[in-house]
């Protein structure tokens, strides 16, 4: 059985930056968007001007108060 999937719903109702403006810094580029939540592999979902895009890993810097 797929643990996050199990585990989602909860983290989805506790999950502080879906909707909000973010900077994400990776070890090759950074990126700016609006998180759309997290998707059934347990990855951060950004949406951005080059459109949507799976997050593995990364510093995560929201943008708006």
């Amino acid at each position: 059985e797929d643990v996050f999937a199990a585990l989602a719903p909860q983290w989805d109702a506790r999950f502080g930056l879906k909707g909000r403006a973010v900077r994400i810094d990776m070890t090759d580029r950074s990126i700016t968007g609006r998180v759309l939540g997290i998707d059934a592999d347990g990855l951060l979902i950004v949406e951005s001007s080059g459109g949507r895009e799976r997050i593995v890993a990364g510093d995560v810097v929201p943008l708006d108060e």
